[in-house]
């Protein structure tokens, strides 16, 4: 959930503005500057390691 948070708020995919309304961050003085400015990679190597066991355990 935490990378989640971070990818919405740096990555440049959406404006997640609504999405930070009403917390503490948004009356950051450097909300502005860095909302949604970034190219983030997200990898979820959970996720990857469990396709990649999946696709050993067919292969055996």
């Amino acid at each position: 959930m935490a990378l989640e948070m971070l990818d919405a708020y740096y990555g440049r995919g959406y404006d997640s503005r609504e999405l930070f309304a009403g917390l503490k961050i948004e009356n950051d003085s450097s909300f502005e500057e860095h909302l949604n400015r970034y190219d983030v990679i997200y990898l979820n190597m959970q996720q990857f390691l469990i396709g990649a066991k999946k696709r050993n355990s067919r292969n055996i």
